[in-house]
């Protein structure tokens, strides 16, 4: 009795992504080479209307130069009709950069044919769960510090002063435990002015009640 031959099952993470081919002739050298497969026209793309993520233009700079430096490493995820679920920022990213570079107008993004639902969840988990994580500062800085004046340094996405500030934490004297004698209090003008007509008026009516005493001491003693 022959085998029958066997089919490889696709797995639930898999089977809906529908993958195109990567254009022929094109420079894809921006995008790292395991996902040029997936390069796909940014013009097939939209940015979702209702992305509940905001990208400044501060923010979507940052992307580029990260872009422009780096390239492409990260796939974007859409579904049908264009739209992105996760990767705006970059597809925005991309749009300011192919005005001067032409290889910015492929991305490798794929199709992931899902219900609405799931589509909204994913793309409100990709952002949520980077925000749950933190740095730590020690390691950032050591890290940061000898690459300050490189090119990469610059697209990590910190401004110059960021990242002076970044490394002249690590590099200030350790501080000591403020006690309550080092505490300083720092007071406005309009509180300034306030305690000093309140203690003008304690002042004015306190020497008015030593006149009254006095006045009333002295007529005692004359009646003495």
């Amino acid at each position: 009795m022959s085998k029958q031959p066997t089919t490889k099952k696709k797995t639930p993470a898999t089977k809906n992504v529908r993958r195109r081919r990567a254009p022929r002739g094109r420079d894809l050298s921006h995008i790292v080479a395991p996902l040029r497969p997936f390069a796909v026209p940014i013009d097939s793309l939209k940015v979702d209307p209702e992305n509940a993520r905001l990208h400044t233009e501060a923010n979507v700079k940052t992307i580029a130069a990260s872009l422009r430096q780096f390239g492409q490493d990260e796939v974007l995820v859409y579904r049908p009709g264009g739209i992105v679920v996760i990767g705006n920022g970059r597809l925005m990213a991309a749009r300011e950069l192919s005005a001067d570079d032409k290889r910015f107008e492929y991305l490798a993004a794929y199709e992931l044919d899902e219900d609405q639902q799931t589509s909204v969840c994913r793309a409100i988990a990709h952002n949520r769960t980077a925000e749950t994580s933190a740095w730590d500062k020690n390691v950032l800085r050591a890290l940061v510090k000898p690459l300050r004046e490189t090119a990469e340094a610059k697209a990590m996405g910190w401004s110059d002063a960021e990242l002076k500030r970044l490394l002249d934490d690590i590099e200030a004297p350790p501080q000591s435990p403020k006690t309550t004698k080092q505490i300083k209090f720092t007071l406005d003008i309009a509180t300034c002015d306030a305690l000093v007509a309140h203690l003008k008026t304690f002042a004015d009516k306190r020497d008015e009640a030593i006149a009254i005493w006095l006045a009333q001491s002295t007529g005692k003693a004359a009646r003495k």
